[in-house]
């Protein structure tokens, strides 16, 4: 990606309801599980431009990893602690950290059962890692293949991915946005469009949809698991 795309990223992941509901569901489970009394190792794996990275940061000593020199000056520039690697082959010693986050970047390694063993290693004994990837295989279409992505999941593939884990939580989220995305695939996919979906929406929409993501996540946060949505969201445990 070149810088200007990493720009508009930075600018669209502060602001879009998309962004912002899955920042704040993964900060709020990672609250969940934060000892409070006890310095927390965060690793965010795949940081891009540090917008989950600069939240996570009040939880803990968060830790930055990205491939891209680009998006780690994103991140720099927010005085963040982002380190250049390979989620393949990560730059950290076993039983590092406390907790991994991948937020929505195992759908783009080809090999994420790797990917998934190097989180491992680094986790310390009952650490635990969090997964947010995008639902429903049937649901791949141009926009995966525009991002990248090599997959989209099910609940039973991505507990099977992380079966060597302990697994607390699987549930979908964005329920609310699951017709709206089928029906804008259909239309691309009738017309020939190619590229990925547009963020941009208006003010009060936006507004709208961060409401009905409030009530998924106090949903969640009461241990609920929602059957549908266009993401899905896992918590998993190495034991101890």
């Amino acid at each position: 990606m070149k810088r200007i795309d990493y720009e508009k990223m930075a600018r669209v992941q502060n602001t879009n309801w998309w962004f912002v509901s899955r920042q704040l569901l993964l900060c709020q489970l990672v609250q969940s599980i934060t000892p409070k009394k006890q310095k927390t190792v965060i690793l965010e794996i795949g940081c891009g431009t540090g917008s989950n990275l600069s939240k996570l940061s009040s939880f803990g000593k968060a830790i930055g990893l990205d491939n891209s020199k680009i998006a780690l000056s994103f991140c720099r520039n927010q005085g963040l602690d982002a380190r250049l690697g390979d989620a393949l082959d990560l730059p950290f010693k076993d039983n590092f950290a406390d907790i991994v986050v991948y937020a929505d970047v195992l759908e783009h390694i080809a090999d994420d059962k790797r990917a998934v063993a190097q989180a491992y290693r680094v986790l310390k004994p009952g650490g635990y890692l969090i997964a947010t990837v995008p639902a429903y295989p049937w649901l791949f279409s141009l926009h995966d293949i525009a991002v990248g992505h090599k997959r989209r999941h099910t609940t039973k593939s991505i507990a099977g991915l992380l079966s060597m884990f302990e697994i607390l939580r699987c549930s979908h989220f964005f329920s609310y946005a699951l017709f709206p995305a089928v029906a804008a695939r259909l239309v691309k996919k009738l017309a020939s469009v190619e590229g990925s979906d547009d963020f941009s929406v208006p003010g009060p929409v936006n507004s709208l949809l961060l409401s009905l993501s409030a009530a998924e996540r106090k949903a969640i946060s009461m241990g609920a698991s929602i059957p549908v949505g266009t993401s899905i969201i896992c918590v998993a445990r190495k034991k101890p």
